[in-house]
């Protein structure tokens, strides 16, 4: 089994024509009750990857939420999906287990912010003599635990300092002494915006539509 992860640029000329369902698909954007167009793309992404990669029938899918305010496909209760957007990036995460997506510009916070949010062992990694590292270090680990309490589908409802996410030579690990979790966890960037993905698949596939719309 594998994660699959759908990006597309919101300024993407041809979106409307590749997004944009019929008005039987349209009923289902009101369960999300928003009305950002980052938000609105969001959701016509997963509904666009259900149907092409899934073979779902839109007709088929009905929305509800947990007890925290994450919503999930009734019909569909085994798989799981998670939307995030930031600047011009909105990214749809769809998996057969639990899977959180985090999306975060550089340009939204200042990195002081980590010794107040960040454990420990964080604050020392975020910790660089040049400004720059500890910056991306900053959003690196900022996003990775977005990412993370996303997966667990509870949101903010846990202290950002209550568990640790830990860099190593070849991606991350979570310390977590509430919950004994095996996770991945998965970043790229794409110029001054970073993707974190949170799966407990095998393999993780991306899906870049900003090219090949």
């Amino acid at each position: 089994m594998s994660t699959k992860v759908y990006i597309i640029n919101r300024s993407s000329e041809n979106i409307k024509n590749k997004l944009i369902f019929s008005q039987s698909g349209k009923k289902h954007m009101d369960i999300f009750s928003s009305n950002d167009i980052k938000l609105s793309i969001g959701k016509e992404l997963l509904l666009y990857a259900l149907q092409k990669d899934y073979g779902i029938v839109i007709d088929d899918i009905y929305f509800e939420y947990n007890k925290y305010n994450k919503p999930y496909i009734k019909s569909l209760e085994l798989l799981y999906f998670n939307i995030s957007y930031s600047d011009n990036l909105v990214a749809c995460a769809i998996s057969k287990s639990p899977v959180g997506l985090d999306i975060e510009s550089f340009i939204l916070r200042r990195s002081s912010l980590g010794r107040r949010f960040f454990s420990s062992e964080e604050v020392k990694y975020l910790h660089s003599d040049d400004e720059e590292s500890s910056r991306n270090r900053f959003y690196e680990i900022w996003c990775c635990k977005e990412a993370y309490l996303k997966m667990l589908g509870i949101g903010f409802n846990r202290p950002l300092n209550s568990f640790t996410i830990r860099r190593l030579s070849e991606g991350y690990s979570v310390i977590d002494s509430y919950m004994d979790i095996d996770c991945n966890l998965v970043t790229t960037k794409y110029d001054k915006i970073i993707i974190a993905v949170c799966h407990m698949d095998e393999e993780i596939e991306i899906h870049d539509l900003r090219v090949s719309m």
